[in-house]
Protein backbone atom coordinates (compact mmCIF):
# COMPACT_ATOMS: atom_id res chain seq x y z
CA UNK A 1 0.00 0.00 0.00
CA UNK A 2 0.98 3.31 -0.75
CA UNK A 3 0.38 6.09 1.85
CA UNK A 4 0.40 9.62 0.87
CA UNK A 5 3.47 11.49 2.37
CA UNK A 6 3.01 14.70 4.17
CA UNK A 7 5.54 17.22 1.93
CA UNK A 8 7.53 20.27 3.17
CA UNK A 9 5.49 23.81 2.28
CA UNK A 10 6.13 24.71 -1.06
CA UNK A 11 5.15 23.16 -4.84
CA UNK A 12 5.83 19.41 -5.57
CA UNK A 13 7.54 18.89 -8.61
CA UNK A 14 6.17 15.27 -9.74
CA UNK A 15 2.66 17.26 -9.50
CA UNK A 16 3.72 19.62 -11.51
CA UNK A 17 5.39 17.82 -14.00
CA UNK A 18 1.90 15.57 -14.42
CA UNK A 19 -0.08 18.67 -14.58
CA UNK A 20 2.41 20.74 -17.45
CA UNK A 21 2.34 17.09 -19.59
CA UNK A 22 -1.41 17.08 -19.55
CA UNK A 23 -1.99 20.99 -19.84
CA UNK A 24 0.45 20.47 -23.12
CA UNK A 25 -1.87 17.51 -24.28
CA UNK A 26 -4.59 19.32 -24.09
CA UNK A 27 -3.54 22.48 -25.76
CA UNK A 28 -2.55 20.37 -28.24
CA UNK A 29 -6.51 18.72 -28.41
CA UNK A 30 -5.66 14.98 -27.44
CA UNK A 31 -7.50 15.77 -24.35
CA UNK A 32 -11.10 16.46 -24.45
CA UNK A 33 -12.04 15.88 -21.42
CA UNK A 34 -10.73 15.69 -17.82
CA UNK A 35 -11.44 14.69 -14.15
CA UNK A 36 -8.97 15.83 -11.29
CA UNK A 37 -8.91 13.87 -8.21
CA UNK A 38 -6.44 16.24 -5.69
CA UNK A 39 -5.07 15.59 -2.61
CA UNK A 40 -4.42 18.95 -1.13
CA UNK A 41 -2.46 20.04 2.21
CA UNK A 42 -4.14 19.56 5.78
CA UNK A 43 -5.60 16.18 4.79
CA UNK A 44 -8.11 17.68 2.72
CA UNK A 45 -9.03 16.72 -1.13
CA UNK A 46 -10.54 18.33 -3.79
CA UNK A 47 -12.57 16.82 -7.32
CA UNK A 48 -12.92 18.61 -10.71
CA UNK A 49 -14.31 17.73 -13.89
CA UNK A 50 -14.85 18.76 -17.91
CA UNK A 51 -16.59 16.26 -19.67
CA UNK A 52 -15.79 18.75 -22.84
CA UNK A 53 -16.16 17.09 -26.31
CA UNK A 54 -16.26 13.62 -25.22
CA UNK A 55 -18.59 11.21 -23.04
CA UNK A 56 -19.59 11.00 -19.60
CA UNK A 57 -18.90 7.09 -20.05
CA UNK A 58 -15.38 7.60 -20.87
CA UNK A 59 -14.80 9.76 -18.27
CA UNK A 60 -16.21 7.25 -15.84
CA UNK A 61 -14.17 4.38 -17.15
CA UNK A 62 -11.04 6.76 -17.10
CA UNK A 63 -11.79 7.19 -13.04
CA UNK A 64 -12.50 3.46 -12.18
CA UNK A 65 -8.80 2.51 -14.27
CA UNK A 66 -7.29 5.38 -12.25
CA UNK A 67 -8.76 3.39 -9.45
CA UNK A 68 -7.50 0.24 -10.02
CA UNK A 69 -4.10 1.26 -10.67
CA UNK A 70 -4.08 3.23 -7.08
CA UNK A 71 -4.90 -0.08 -5.28
CA UNK A 72 -2.79 -2.24 -7.40
CA UNK A 73 0.32 0.19 -6.21
CA UNK A 74 2.98 -1.76 -4.57
CA UNK A 75 1.81 -5.33 -5.57
CA UNK A 76 4.09 -5.40 -8.29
Amino acid sequence: MVELRATESGPVADVIAVLRDALSRAESGEIIGVGLAMACRGRTDATSYVVGEGNIATLVLSCERLKMRLLREGEE
